[in-house]
């Protein structure tokens, strides 16, 4: 109905939103996110003039179910979009852990024809640090972790406040809280935090760190996302879901800037060299 309206405005040489000021330019950032109609109305809002409209996205971080190409929202960028290659975030040793998660998976990228998964993305800072371990038993790992975070602030100097620590459900979030608080670490929920600095680690799910970043990442139990098959689940609907959820997990891995560290249920499996 907002699209529409706005349409019919625009149509009639009127201002789109009538108590506004002409808009000069519409900028969107995770435009993926959006929905086709979303975009369309942001669209209508500022219309065809030159450089009023900015869209900037990465289908390979897109945390929910469907998607759309920028011509199904009557947006054609032929000619006019560049494709950004370099990382400014996270140092190489992160990005390239994380870039393998999803390295197999080809995405949309606004366009209709599907990208690779395993792109050349060129990381502007090189080194950082990723330690992975095996942690079968669910006392080893609440213990190991907290050691860990304990070690990282005293030894390593990290301020609790640049340490988060993601999973992938609320539950699960509510509970490594607690963990925390029984250990004696300050913790806060990512619901909570509204940016105000506070030396707390940030505690929430991989849904809820999109658009953040932070010094140091834990991600517990990393190879237990994406879920396993569910019983009766069609071959079509566990593929894309997987997918999706293996972006998910990249898009929570992508948030350490300088460290990454990871545990696992099971052993990676072993490499054969011939």
């Amino acid at each position: 109905m907002a699209r529409d309206h706005v349409r019919r405005r625009r149509a009639d040489g009127e201002t789109p939103l009538a108590d506004w000021p002409e808009i000069d330019a519409v900028i969107v950032d995770e435009v993926q996110d959006l929905t086709c109609v979303g975009l369309q109305l942001l669209h209508a809002i500022v219309g065809d003039k030159p450089d009023g409209l900015l869209i900037v996205g990465d289908g390979q971080q897109a945390v929910y179910p469907g998607g759309f190409a920028l011509a199904e929202a009557g947006v054609s960028v032929v000619g006019r979009s560049t494709v950004l290659s370099r990382n400014y975030r996270n140092r190489e040793a992160i990005l390239r852990y994380a870039a393998a998660v999803v390295a197999a998976d080809s995405f949309e990228d606004l366009e209709r024809a599907p990208e690779a998964g395993g792109r050349d993305v060129v990381a502007d800072q090189p080194g950082g640090r990723v330690e992975q371990v095996v942690l079968a038993e669910p006392a080893a790992l609440r213990q190991t972790l907290c050691a860990h975070l304990l070690d990282a602030h005293r030894e390593r100097g990290i301020r609790f406040g640049d340490m988060a620590l993601l999973v992938p459900t609320n539950a699960q979030a509510g509970t490594w809280l607690r963990v925390l608080d029984q250990a004696g670490i300050p913790g806060i929920s990512l619901l909570d935090y509204d940016g105000t600095a506070t030396d707390a680690v940030k505690v929430g799910t991989y849904h809820r760190s999109k658009g953040l970043d932070f010094a140091h990442v834990c991600v517990p139990d990393r190879d237990q996302f994406p879920r396993p098959r569910r019983p009766a689940e069609p071959d079509d609907a566990y593929r894309e879901r997987a997918t999706l959820e293996r972006r998910q997990l990249y898009v929570a891995l992508t948030r350490a800037r300088d460290s990454l560290w990871v545990s696992l249920r099971e052993p990676p499996p072993a490499i054969t060299v011939a």
